[in-house]
């Protein structure tokens, strides 16, 4: 567990007692108030030493509490909640809820990567209604002694795309060209890409290369997940980075992993952010290698 996810634990619990306490204040505030007016509490009318002071003070704490709670339950529910996950494992039919698990867990060979070691793999989506922006960056560096001259990277959708109207783009973060590419597979729901190098690398040359583009119509559910396949890339992947961008606060995140036998709560949990008016999910997990799953729901559809 990192520090992240033990400032989390304190702060919902922390808020989820605060919020209990100001109810339950609230609660004898009112009570107190009908017991007087009613009558129900008659000697401490006589004998309590300030009873119009204090009724008058009941009154006046009470809006205070109330406007105090609501604040405090706003907060918590900024807070990332998390929410039980049945994911069952998919069989071999392709439905388009299962579409994308079961492409990964049996990936394409031409995906298996055994020729580099990822610094970071980046991987950023950006949700504008139904439609999807997709931003991919992965930064790395040749292992092996022969020359290394393109990588190649699938992206899945749940709405047939036509690849001429998503506007691929590929850069070299490190020179900020533009780079050549290849559709290796065009089908309605995968594309697969071969992405050419601005030169080719040699051993320990290193590379960072961001791939975008914009998918239409593939983000329709409320309750959504995404996939980060690290299992593809043979050598190790130091850091892994999922992003999800929203237009309202998410009812729920959590991250899970499948390491090929059994769906685990991982360990390392997402956060949520706001930044410029939207929402940002963010997702940070060192030394990654299995499937890892991004589960969320949605409030602004």
């Amino acid at each position: 567990m990192t520090l992240r996810d033990i400032r989390i634990w304190i702060v919902k619990r922390f808020y989820g007692a605060l919020d209990n306490i100001i109810a339950t204040f609230i609660l004898a505030g009112v009570v107190y108030i009908i017991g007087v007016m009613s009558g129900w509490f008659p000697r401490v009318i006589v004998h309590w030493p300030l009873p119009i002071p204090l009724f008058v003070s009941v009154i006046a704490l009470l809006p205070v509490l109330i406007f105090t709670m609501l604040i405090v339950r706003r907060t918590k529910k900024k807070v990332s909640v998390i929410r039980p996950f049945r994911l069952q494992v998919p069989t071999k039919s392709l439905d388009l809820e299962r579409f994308g698990f079961s492409q990964y867990i049996e990936p394409d060979p031409l995906l298996v990567d055994n020729s580099h070691r990822f610094l970071l793999i980046q991987q950023k989506y950006v949700l504008e209604g139904y439609d999807g922006t997709f931003i991919l960056r992965y930064k790395g560096e040749n292992v092996t002694t022969e020359i290394s001259r393109c990588f190649r990277d699938s992206i899945v959708g749940d709405s047939a795309a036509d690849v001429s109207q998503m506007g691929f783009r590929v850069l070299d973060k490190t020179n900020g060209v533009l780079l050549k590419w290849n559709l290796l597979k065009d089908e309605p729901y995968e594309k697969l890409i071969e992405i050419y190098y601005h030169q080719p690398l040699c051993l320990e040359d290193i590379f960072d290369i961001e791939f975008s583009c914009r998918w239409p119509g593939t983000f329709t559910r409320r309750d959504d997940y995404v996939f980060y396949p690290i299992h593809y890339y043979k050598h190790s992947v130091e850091k892994l980075v999922g992003e999800l961008v929203l237009n309202a606060a998410p009812s729920y995140v959590e991250g899970i992993r499948f390491d090929g036998k059994q769906v685990k709560l991982e360990v390392t949990q997402p956060f949520i952010r706001k930044k410029r008016g939207k929402f940002v999910v963010r997702w940070e997990i060192e030394n990654p290698k299995y499937i890892y799953i991004l589960q969320y729901g949605r409030q602004d559809i």
